[in-house]
């Protein structure tokens, strides 16, 4: 699936919040399974904001201990722009009655972000 770069930053936030949770074996492999697809990817993100931030001189500062911020401006934009292009990565879906909401707590945070990895059903 084509997600934004910015929604795998929020699903790895996501999985933080339900790591306390107890799920079935099915679905607990399948979290599993995105989440270390999801952290292969933020591997491969880090690498680009790290090269931005190389690229932009972030990674020295001056004599006083200040970034350029000419150029922190610059990042932050690019870096911006990146985070809202998108990229490609399979994820496996689960039931919305998979997460087991009456005996897990999950944050409505966490809810919001892990939509996407839920499956829709149809109205009739």
């Amino acid at each position: 699936m084509k997600l934004k770069r910015q929604v795998i930053y929020d699903l790895l936030e996501a999985f933080k919040k339900i790591d306390d949770c107890k799920f079935n074996p099915l679905v607990t492999y399948s979290l599993s399974k995105n989440y270390r697809r999801i952290q292969e990817e933020i591997t491969d993100l880090e690498k680009a904001r790290v090269s931005l931030v190389e690229q932009h001189g972030l990674d020295k500062r001056d004599e006083k201990g200040n970034l350029n911020q000419s150029e922190l401006n610059k990042f932050q934009k690019e870096w911006q722009d990146f985070l809202n292009g998108e990229t490609e990565i399979v994820l496996t879906f689960l039931k919305f009655d998979d997460l087991r909401l009456d005996s897990n707590k999950i944050p409505i945070s966490a809810l919001a972000a892990l939509d996407i990895i839920l499956e829709q059903k149809e109205s009739k």
